[in-house]
């Protein structure tokens, strides 16, 4: 039906998604349009889909109907680009658009050499169903044939576009007259980039930071018109007075656009039941709960036998939570990831409120039994308001890729992507961005960058910056340069940059991902794919996806797909070294979970601040911290690593008057002494704030947990609804007056705000026990992992060697004939077992050339001299500057550093003669010790020969082994 031109809709509209182009966030576009009396908002993102939850939110908002398209640059076959606008009208068509912007931001991204998404006009043409498709891109020659097809593919549903811009007009009449002639319908667009006509200038400048030019160049590319805003519907009558229609048809192709985004839980792919297991169907549980109950309740009996009492009803009760919200499965697909991962010997654990699940525990995917630290489960999943749970897997960083490999091979390759994240400009890199542009002094720059305050690690806003920090107030109002830069910066603020791989989620889906959610190529993981079938071996490579969502994380679950964080950390990198070495060293396959949880020295080496390397406690204010609280528990740990935080960092004084006992606990009430002194009454776990309001006002567990998201959240509706409910519960429930109900009221802030997750706390307290415990009970295994761990980080390399020396683990220089790439354990004369430094350790000497050293050692033996070993590794390996490097860190063993440096010139000549011999090293002493030092600092991130007992770097009297 034909609506009237009142009833006009933008159709082309661009949001902050569209990276250095559009200006706007989603919800900004949609509040302009609701003030504008628009009935329904478009958005047509330039080739990609990354808004199209947040359009629905922010329609759903403002009363708007939600349209979703896509502003698509096409290929015909000749290779000819163009623009179309794409709008879903249908399911069907929501689904071909889907899988246009995943044929065009996989396939179509490297096609055509654009380095972006390409879509193929053919593909366009064989999934045009429910697709309305608007162009003005019709040249003369080319223009009709162009139009034919298109008219042909979508027939009523292809439109010709006529932009409102000024200077379109001379453009809008020839269009008009084009669709006139081969009897098209017309429709009108505003093009919009921006939402008011100051803001020109703010897409004016990210065009320049785009191109990379200054924004003073006569000569760059700049946009074509001022004017991609929404006119009124006035102005819009006014410039489309000759062509009516196109308001019209405009208004009644939005009318047609009937299509949202489905509504459903927690999309899962189904897990595989053992053929075995026979489900009782005389009870009301799902056949997999009943699985998830019986393996539950097998593994607690394999570990306690008979199972007490309060734990069965702690199972049932969680059991039964699970099982109404329907995530029997998620918890499974889980528990099998962690298994496989224990099948594999990778270490791993979880991250997060799941340590609070006691069938989390039985599962085996959390170590720790939640019982025993009071653990609350709906920090996990709340019954009183269900969404999906997250369990969030930690991880070694070279061990990602081989469970990856399992995910991928498991579920399919079509149906495991990774995530997309999309990074805009913050406060800091909109001064920098906007400085470089206006040609502002760096110095400036960096100056009024350095004086953006951090919160919670986090910067603040310009304008709150510009509010609050004095200094920047006055560069502003006296500085001209400064006043530029900031105005600028200020217009950046929240535009988009780029997109990127989250580092850790993935998306598992039960039927091809695209079918849920568009896909685009995974940055920097665009690996080919490898038939499952070949054998799993790292010489092939992992089987890893190669497309991510063109949703962010908090867009895939809003979707409901269920989504895994596969974290890499350090920590356990350094954990599986120490257990090769020491498997390696002492012949023992120890078992990490399985260590003495009450070891004396280990919480001695904590306590007395020894915590280099030690998960969590390295900072020097932790380290004093942990050797002010001696810390004698894993209850300890997490209590500590939750306490040194911004938030209840004022409290660290408080905490440990009361912890010593020179002061008295102090709480808003005596009954509630029991609830703060696992805290010593400090706003550090949330889970302090939940008990409170259970105790005090006769809240449920879940209702407390919704109490603790309003107050995080400022919710004011809630918030005033929730505080009423609160002091009607404490009279109630403890019969206090108004105000004790109110004392308490106020205690709660602190911990919405500042507390932590206990769950959390306490997993991560038990992995720095363990890291602790290594490296107290097997010092020597674990200093040579923390040191390969180490990398090329410069500080924590030194911090570790320093550490090496105060423990008496002999540290040995990298040796060509004697070290290998990583870090190894070897013998001294003296029967004492040492670390080498790997050839990788050494700065200037690049993987190809440590390869070459030891590949060519491997097959002929020993290095005999300079000469000897110039003449063999080809200098495209090993080059000067390498040959330096080797020399001045003493790992060529053949003489003194000085010698060795000044013979390097001699000995590559003497490399090219016919017969080989080596040469006379000259007469030179060793370099003075501040000089040595000085060139082990700059190619090993530490003086190696700074060694408090004396041994020279290898062992012996002068450097050389």
């Amino acid at each position: 039906m034909e609506q009237p031109f009142s009833a006009f809709s933008d159709l082309r509209v661009h949001s902050h998604y569209s990276y250095r182009d559009g200006v706007c966030s989603v919800a900004e576009l949609a509040r302009c349009a609701a003030e504008l009396g628009r009935p329904a908002l478009a958005l047509t993102d330039h080739n990609h889909a990354a808004g199209f939850i947040e359009l629905q939110e922010a329609a759903d908002k403002y009363s708007l109907k939600p349209i979703f398209g896509v502003d698509a640059t096409v290929a015909d076959e000749n290779g000819q680009f163009y623009k179309l606008v794409l709008l879903a009208k249908n399911e069907g068509g929501l689904q071909n658009l889907f899988r246009l912007l995943t044929w065009a931001g996989t396939e179509g991204f490297d096609l055509y050499g654009q380095n972006k998404p390409v879509l193929a006009e053919s593909k366009l043409l064989g999934k045009a169903d429910g697709i309305a498709v608007i162009g003005s891109d019709f040249p003369d020659g080319l223009g009709a044939q162009r139009a034919s097809r298109l008219r042909e593919a979508c027939g009523e549903d292809f439109y010709v576009e006529l932009l409102s811009h000024q200077s379109a007009n001379v453009e809008r009449v020839r269009l008009a007259e084009f669709a006139q002639q081969h009897n098209l319908p017309i429709v009108a667009t505003s093009d919009v980039h921006h939402i008011s006509p100051e803001q020109a200038r703010t897409r004016d400048l990210l065009w320049a930071i785009a191109d990379n030019v200054r924004f003073d160049d006569p000569n760059r590319r700049r946009p074509a018109s001022s004017e991609a805003y929404p006119r009124t519907l006035a102005e819009l009558a006014e410039i489309y007075a000759a062509v009516p229609e196109a308001l019209r048809n405009a208004a009644t192709l939005a009318a047609s656009c009937e299509v949202r985004l489905p509504k459903s839980g927690l999309i899962i792919p189904d897990y595989v039941l053992p053929p075995t297991f026979q489900p009782d169907t005389g009870v009301t549980y799902s056949a997999v709960g009943q699985y998830l109950a019986q393996v539950a309740a097998a593994n607690l009996q394999a570990r306690y036998g008979e199972i007490p009492t309060n734990m069965q009803t702690r199972l049932d009760y969680e059991l039964g939570v699970i099982e109404k919200a329907g995530f029997n499965q998620y918890i499974l697909i889980v528990a099998d990831i962690v298994q496989r991962a224990h099948e594999l010997g990778i270490l791993c654990a979880p991250r997060g409120s799941s340590a609070g699940s006691l069938v989390c525990f039985a599962l085996g995917i959390t170590p720790l039994n939640p019982l025993d630290f009071n653990l609350v489960f709906e920090r996990f999943l709340n019954p009183e308001r269900l969404s999906p749970p997250d369990i969030d897997l930690d991880i070694a960083d070279e061990d990602r890729p081989r469970l990856l490999d399992y995910v991928v091979r498991k579920y399919g390759v079509n149906n495991v992507a990774h995530i997309i994240t999309h990074n805009f400009e913050g406060a800091k890199s909109a001064l920098r961005d906007a400085g470089k542009a206006l040609n502002i002094d760096s110095g400036l720059v960096n100056r009024l960058s350095g004086l953006v305050p951090l919160e919670f690690q986090r910067p603040y806003t310009l304008a709150r910056t510009l509010e609050e920090v004095k200094e920047v107030q006055q560069l502003y109002k006296r500085d001209k340069a400064a006043k530029e830069l900031i105005d600028a910066a200020l217009l950046l603020e929240g535009t988009g940059r780029n997109n990127g791989t989250h580092a850790a989620g993935v998306v598992i889906t039960p039927r091809p991902t695209q079918e849920y959610v568009p896909l685009i190529r995974t940055e920097g993981l665009a690996q080919q794919q490898r038939d499952t079938s070949q054998p799993n071996t790292e010489s092939t490579g992992w089987f890893t996806p190669t497309v991510m969502t063109q949703w962010d994380m908090q867009g895939v679950e809003k979707r409901g797909l269920l989504k895994i964080d596969l974290l890499g950390l350090t920590a356990w990198s350094t954990i599986t070294r120490t257990l090769d070495f020491i498997r390696q060293e002492r012949d023992i396959a120890l078992d990490v979970w399985q260590l003495p949880l009450d070891d004396e020295k280990t919480y001695d080496t904590i306590g007395q601040g020894f915590t280099t390397g030690v998960f969590q406690l390295e900072n020097r204010g932790m380290t004093d911290f942990a050797a002010n609280m001696k810390p004698r528990s894993i209850a300890d740990l997490g209590f500590l690593i939750a306490a040194y935080r911004p938030g209840p960092m004022p409290f660290l004084g408080k905490i440990m008057a009361v912890r010593s006992g020179r002061e008295k606990l102090e709480a808003p009430h005596p009954f509630l002494e029991p609830l703060l002194a696992e805290s010593y009454g400090a706003p550090v776990y949330q889970e302090t704030m939940l008990r409170i309001a259970v105790e005090v006002a006769g809240y449920s567990l879940g209702e407390a947990d919704a109490l603790r998201k309003a107050i995080s959240k400022k919710n004011q509706v809630e918030l005033e609804a929730q505080h009423i409910r609160f002091v009607e519960g404490a009279r109630k429930t403890k019969e206090l007056s108004e105000a004790e109900a109110e004392a308490i009221w106020q205690f709660f802030p602190p911990f919405a705000f500042y507390g932590f997750n206990q769950a959390h706390a306490i997993i991560y307290g038990y992995l720095t026990y363990i890291t602790a415990y290594l490296k107290t009970s097997y010092p020597l295994e674990y200093m040579a992992a923390l040191l390969g761990a180490a990398g090329g980080d410069l500080a924590a390399l030194g911090k570790a060697a320093a550490e090496c020396r105060r423990l008496n683990v002999p540290l040995l220089a990298p040796n060509i004939n004697r070290s290998m790439a990583r870090i190894t354990l070897e013998n001294l004369s003296d029967g004492q077992r040492a670390l080498r430094l790997g050839l990788s350790a050494v700065k200037g000497l690049g993987p190809t050339g440590v390869e070459a050293i030891i590949a060519l050692r491997n097959e002929s033996g020993d290095y005999i001299g300079l000469v000897d070993f110039v003449r063999r590794v080809p200098g495209r390996s090993v080059n000067s500057r390498a040959l330096v490097a080797l020399a001045r860190v003493g790992a060529l063993p053949f003489g003194n550093r000085a010698q060795l440096e000044t013979a390097i010139p001699a000995a590559q000549k003497a490399a090219k003669a016919k017969e080989f011999q080596e040469i006379v090293l000259p007469d030179l002493a060793e370099y003075p010790d501040e000089t040595v030092q000085a060139y082990e600092n700059e190619l090993l991130g530490f003086a190696l020969t700074l060694n408090e007992s004396g041994l020279a770097p290898d062992g012996g009297s002068n450097g050389v082994a």
